[in-house]
């Protein structure tokens, strides 16, 4: 059992470790098949999951003094990272890093070193969060597990190579770099177009031309591909990155007697785009919630056309007969798939890489949480129409915005 202790020590909630079947028998427990390795304190009042990093109280001054945080996945990592000296070592309790967390780490530094698990889930939460971390202005570093699985098993196993892997952290394209050609041989055009898929996206992102330059250079030497060849790869594959970043969720809003709609914020395209890639990842529960009133009511007035699309998509997936969305690639559109792709990869790192969290739970969340917002900036335009109705003295048109007002406020209550 771990105490979960808030930036100023303060016991919050707590996560258990499951007893493994041999252990549970023993006392004449039987453990559900379906159930993670861990088990969470519920949310509440004082205890959002996405806003607590295991450990801060703890490492908090050593971070300022040192201007640098190690992040690692879990509360072993932390706890073993600890005991070897390296207190300045924080986990993001799962592998999907929020903007919370990160915001609360800005604090105290700006520098951050990531040592995430190496398996599937911990390497796409290492991408997530880097891009992330470095769209909050983050300077990033990346350590080389050196063949194990996570931190605690590395320092379980030799400190002196996890010692060693930490002091010489690498930068995101030496490290991203330097696994591609470890990763792939590059004797055929399949291989060479996987390696430039997973660095050029990297060498785009660097502000510096001469720094892209530099990447580009070795990159075209590495694959034997000319330097422009790449940047037009690059050109083609940022936008599309740029396209499918995009806002899933259209710009407009149902509101009660008016045409005139506000842009939804930031909040309900990010909640709308994790419904989307949970739906895309569990397609069994599109068909619970085609009648689902939020679903129907609030959902549909926020999708754009590539939505509608992405959502059409998914009804033809046959989960019945254990299909994924892989197996729409040559069904649909390209740039269809290229968003569901990233969707998926957003929800996934998000959401399901912690084996503790449960889809359902977590698209009733995203659901209840659009109603929210809708109902709440529909109030925030009524109010606004009503104060303008007050100015033309329309009375008329006051009583009935009033009334709608009075509707949507019921609804929000509910």
């Amino acid at each position: 059992m771990f105490p979960i202790a808030d930036s100023q020590g303060n016991i919050i909630a707590f996560t258990g470790r499951i007893l493994t079947d041999t252990i549970a028998e023993k006392f004449g427990l039987q453990i559900p098949k379906d159930m993670g390795k861990y088990i969470n304190s519920p949310e509440t009042l004082i205890y959002h999951k996405s806003r607590v990093l295991y450990g801060l109280d703890k490492a908090k001054n050593l971070i300022r003094q040192q201007r640098q945080a190690i992040l690692v996945e879990g509360n072993m990592d932390v706890i073993l990272c600890h005991q070897a000296g390296f207190n300045n070592a924080v986990a993001a309790s799962g592998t999907a890093l929020t903007i919370d967390q990160l915001n609360f780490l800005g604090r105290y530094t700006k520098n951050l070193v990531m040592a995430f698990d190496m398996d599937v889930a911990g390497q796409m939460a290492t991408g997530r969060s880097i891009e992330l971390a470095l769209a909050h202005g983050f300077e990033i570093k990346i350590v080389d597990m050196a063949g194990q699985k996570d931190p605690a098993d590395l320092i379980k196993i030799d400190l002196a190579v996890w010692q060693k892997s930490v002091a010489g952290a690498q930068k995101i394209l030496d490290f991203y770099y330097a696994k591609t050609f470890a990763d792939f041989k590059v004797t055929n055009v399949e291989q060479k177009k996987q390696a430039a898929a997973n660095l050029l996206p990297w060498i785009n992102r660097l502000n510096n031309s001469i720094e892209q330059a530099h990447w580009l250079q070795l990159v075209s030497q590495r694959l034997g591909i000319s330097e422009e060849t790449l940047r037009q790869e690059m050109r083609r594959i940022s936008g599309l990155s740029q396209s499918s970043s995009s806002r899933y969720v259209a710009s407009s809003s149902m509101q009660a007697n008016n045409n005139e709609q506000p842009q939804p914020n930031n909040h309900i395209v990010q909640l709308g785009n994790s419904l989307l890639g949970l739906l895309i990842l569990r397609p069994q529960y599109l068909s619970k919630l085609k009648d689902h009133r939020v679903f129907k009511e609030v959902l549909d007035h926020y999708l754009d056309n590539q939505a509608k699309e992405i959502l059409v998509a998914i009804k033809g997936i046959k989960s019945d007969e254990n299909e994924n969305y892989l197996s729409l690639k040559d069904k649909i559109e390209p740039d269809i798939f290229r968003a569901m792709e990233k969707l998926a990869f957003e929800a996934e790192c998000q959401y399901l890489s912690d084996e503790t969290v449960d889809c359902q739970t977590e698209i009733n969340f995203c659901l209840a949480s659009l109603k929210k917002q809708h109902y709440k900036m529909s109030l925030t335009n009524l109010a606004n129409q009503i104060k303008q109705a007050e100015i033309e003295r329309d009375v008329h048109l006051m009583k009935k915005l009033l009334k709608s007002f009075q509707e949507v406020s019921a609804n929000l209550a509910e």
